[in-house]
């Protein structure tokens, strides 16, 4: 089955960024807006954390720049609606422009960059791709432990070994027209269905939301693959209880994948164990050849 892609649409983007001294010419992104009209989209995306802020800049008030951020957001958040919910069809205001209704250019330490331009299909998972290019990416990544994808993986193999199943998963490429996504587990049953563990185990809601994106991305671009397909994925939570909800953003945005994708968190992995057992048992029951173990 194919799908037909949606139209590809311009928007307009500015980049956020932070210098608390200005003769010094260092600055540090924090956020991006993006308005896309045809799409009827405005929103913005803030940092929560000090993250490389505070490696450039040690002097800041930490508490206070997160509290500021954080009130920054939800003044975007609630004018969004309200502009989108006005919006006429002719409109020619930038995605700078309409942001400096809200944060004006002025002797402050925020200061929005010049417009830049795309094409887009998206515009909510380009806002996310967006932040992840110009505001997550340079965070450093904790050296404390974490769970990893590897870990996710060793513990759902004991469950899939446990249930005699384990041997009848092998390596596959989804190809689509313009993109291919390769996975590591997968059981053919009629379509394809693949196991991907992903691990949001991470230090900072940046890197969290970057991941999400990136699979909703890479489901997106093979979403109209002559194989139809089927991911499962089995996520870790964040170890900081303050990334709760850039977790729960993230499952949500795992979910947007559609019937293409099914999320389990690591507490019901049981649950995922059952459902792929299910997949795999009805596919022994009705192949007149037995499957050889790989």
């Amino acid at each position: 089955m194919s799908f037909k892609k949606p139209a590809m649409h311009k928007y307009t983007y500015s980049l956020l960024r932070f210098s608390p001294d200005v003769l010094s010419g260092e600055a540090v992104n924090v956020g991006v807006v993006l308005y896309c009209p045809a799409q009827r989209f405005f929103a913005a995306k803030f940092r929560n954390s000090v993250g490389r802020v505070s490696k450039v800049f040690p002097e800041i008030d930490q508490v206070f720049f997160r509290k500021y951020l954080k009130v920054l957001g939800q003044n975007f958040s609630g004018f969004g609606g309200q502009f989108i919910d006005q919006l006429q069809y002719e409109v020619d205001q930038t995605a700078s422009e309409i942001a400096k209704s809200l944060l004006a250019d002025d002797a402050s330490a925020f200061q929005w960059s010049e417009d830049r331009s795309g094409l887009t299909r998206n515009a909510e998972q380009t806002l996310g791709e967006l932040f992840g290019r110009f505001v997550s990416r340079f965070d450093e990544v904790s050296p404390t432990s974490k769970k990893t994808e590897k870990d996710l993986w060793q513990e759902f193999s004991r469950d899939l070994r446990r249930r005699d199943i384990l041997e009848v998963f092998e390596s596959t490429t989804i190809h689509a027209p313009h993109a291919e996504l390769s996975v590591k587990k997968a059981f053919k049953n009629g379509i394809w269905h693949c196991f991907e563990p992903v691990s949001f185990d991470l230090s900072e809601e940046g890197h969290i939301n970057s991941k999400a994106y990136r699979w909703l991305g890479q489901v997106s671009a093979v979403s109209d693959a002559d194989e139809d397909f089927k991911i499962y994925f089995l996520v870790a939570k964040p170890s900081d209880p303050q990334l709760t909800a850039a977790y729960d953003d993230a499952v949500h945005l795992l979910s947007k994948c559609g019937s293409r994708a099914k999320v389990y968190d690591e507490e019901n992995l049981e649950k995922l164990g059952d459902d792929l057992e299910d997949v795999v048992k009805s596919s022994l029951r009705s192949s007149p050849v037995p499957v050889v173990a790989r």
